[in-house]
C-alpha cells in the first residue's frame, strides 16, 4: 500500500513539472530582436576622366558627397561604385557594384537598413582650390624689369615701371597651369601696348576667366628727414662739426630759409665744408644714410646763400651697390653707380626759387642704403667770370640748408 502511495505521489509530481514547463516555453519570443546598421555604406569611390575620389559618407544627413579637385572632371559620366554592410537590402534606384551617373543634379536611392527604408542622397562637385591657371608673368620694356604683382584671385595682373618707362611697347612672358587653357588674346610671350589696359581669357577648367593686365608708375614718397644722415667715409670732404655754423645734422633737420637770405629761420645752421685750393687726399663729396635700401627717385636742394658762391651748382648722386658699408667715391669705382645728374647753373642768384627748388629727378633706379652726393661745381666754380675775383679760392666749398629725398616705393 505504501509502494502505490510514493508511486502516486511521484507520477503527481512529474505532471506539475511538466505542466510548468510547458507553460513557461508559450511565453517565450518567436522571433531574436532586429537592430539597424547605422552606417549602412561601406564603400563609396567614384571615378571621371581617370580620376578615382573616394566619397564622404555622412550617415545623419545620409548623403555621398564625391569632390574631384581636377578641373575638367566630366561630372555627366561618373562610374559611381558602391558596397553595403551585411544586413542591408538595397532599395530603389540603389545598385551595388559600378553604375554611371549624370551628377550635375543629386541621385537619390533607397537602402533598407535592417529595420527601415532610408533614402541616400549622392552629390558630386568640382572645386579648382588647387588651380592658379597663370603661374608666372614677367615684363620689361626699354631694357627695364617692371615689378609684377599676379592676382588669380581677382584676374588681375599689375605691372609697375620706374617712372619714364615706355609703357607702349612692354614685353609680357606668361607661363599657364598646364591644366588651364588659354583663349581669346592670351599668349606666351607677346610685346604689347600698356599705356591701356589688356585683357585676356583662360580657362581654368570649368569656366571662361578675364584676366586684366595693368601696367604704371612707381609712386614716390618723400623719407621723413629722420631715416636720413651723413656718414663719414674716408676721402670725403672735410666737413669740421661747427665751424661757421656747420653741422652735419643740419642737412637733414627738416629746418630751410623761406625766402633768401631769411638766416634767421634757421638760426644762422647749415651744412657744409671749407677745403682749400688743390686739396688731393679730399673731394667734394659726402655719403648719406636713408636706414633701408630703397630706390632714389628725387632730390631737393635747399639752398644756404640764394644760389650763390658755395651753394651747389652742378652734383650728382651716387648709388652704393657693394656690400656693407661702403667705400670711398670715385668715378671709377663700379660700386658706386651713378643715378642722378644736375645742373642749377641757371639759378645764379636766384633769389625768387630760394622759397621753392626745383625737384632734381633720378634717372636710374637702384636699391641702395647708402648714396653719395658729389658736388661737381658751386656757383663759384661755374660762374667765375661773375663773381668777385677774391673767392675763387673757395670753389671747395660748399653750403646747403637742407637736402630732402623722395624714394620709389
Amino acid at each position: 500500500m505504501k509502494t502505490k502511495l510514493l508511486t502516486a505521489l511521484a507520477l503527481a509530481g512529474c505532471a506539475i513539472a511538466c505542466w510548468t514547463a510547458c507553460d513557461t516555453k508559450a511565453d517565450l519570443p518567436t522571433e531574436m530582436p532586429k537592430y539597424p546598421v547605422a552606417a549602412p555604406i561601406s564603400v563609396a569611390t567614384a571615378t571621371s576622366g581617370g580620376a578615382q575620389v573616394t566619397g564622404t559618407i555622412d550617415n545623419e544627413k545620409r548623403t555621398v558627397t564625391f569632390k574631384f579637385d581636377q578641373p575638367g572632371a566630366d561630372i555627366t559620366a561618373i562610374t559611381v561604385h558602391l558596397e553595403y554592410k551585411e544586413n542591408v537590402t538595397p532599395g530603389k534606384n540603389a545598385f551595388t557594384g559600378d553604375k554611371t551617373l549624370d551628377l550635375t543634379e543629386d541621385y537619390k536611392f533607397t537602402l533598407n537598413n535592417n529595420v527601415e527604408d532610408v533614402e541616400y542622397t549622392i552629390h558630386a562637385e568640382v572645386t579648382v582650390a588647387t588651380l592658379t591657371p597663370v603661374t608666372m608673368v614677367s615684363a620689361t620694356a626699354g631694357g627695364k624689369s617692371g615689378k609684377v604683382t599676379l592676382d588669380n584671385e581677382n584676374h588681375r595682373i599689375d605691372i609697375v615701371f620706374v617712372p619714364g618707362t615706355d609703357l607702349s611697347a612692354v614685353t609680357v612672358s606668361m607661363i599657364f597651369d598646364e591644366r588651364a587653357t588659354p583663349g581669346k588674346d592670351a599668349f606666351e610671350e607677346k610685346t604689347i601696348d600698356l599705356t591701356e589696359d589688356y585683357n585676356f581669357v583662360v580657362n581654368n577648367g570649368l569656366e571662361d576667366l578675364t584676366y586684366t593686365i595693368h601696367a604704371g608708375f612707381n609712386a614716390e614718397a618723400l623719407l621723413s628727414h629722420e631715416l636720413c644722415s651723413v656718414v663719414r667715409v674716408d676721402g670725403d670732404a672735410d666737413m669740421v662739426e661747427g665751424y661757421d655754423n656747420m653741422f652735419m645734422a643740419n642737412l637733414f633737420d627738416n629746418k630751410w630759409m623761406s625766402a633768401a637770405s631769411a638766416y634767421d629761420e634757421i638760426d644762422y645752421l647749415h651744412f657744409g665744408w671749407t677745403m682749400d685750393m688743390g686739396v688731393t687726399d679730399r673731394g667734394n663729396w659726402f655719403v648719406f644714410d636713408i636706414t633701408e635700401p630703397a630706390a632714389l627717385s628725387a632730390v631737393k636742394v635747399w639752398p644756404y646763400w640764394p644760389y650763390d658762391r658755395n651753394d651747389p651748382a652742378v652734383f650728382s648722386i651716387y648709388a652704393w651697390t657693394g656690400s656693407g658699408e661702403p667705400t670711398a667715391w670715385s668715378a671709377s669705382e663700379t660700386s658706386w653707380k651713378k643715378v642722378l645728374q644736375a645742373d642749377h647753373s641757371d639759378l645764379f642768384r636766384s633769389n625768387e626759387t630760394c622759397a621753392n627748388p626745383p625737384q632734381d629727378k633720378a634717372s636710374e633706379f637702384v636699391e641702395a642704403q647708402y648714396y653719395c652726393f658729389v658736388m661737381e661745381k658751386n656757383f663759384y666754380a661755374a660762374k667765375e667770370g661773375d663773381c668777385d675775383e677774391w673767392w675763387y679760392v673757395r670753389v671747395n666749398w660748399c653750403t646747403m640748408s637742407e637736402l630732402q629725398v623722395w624714394v620709389l616705393q
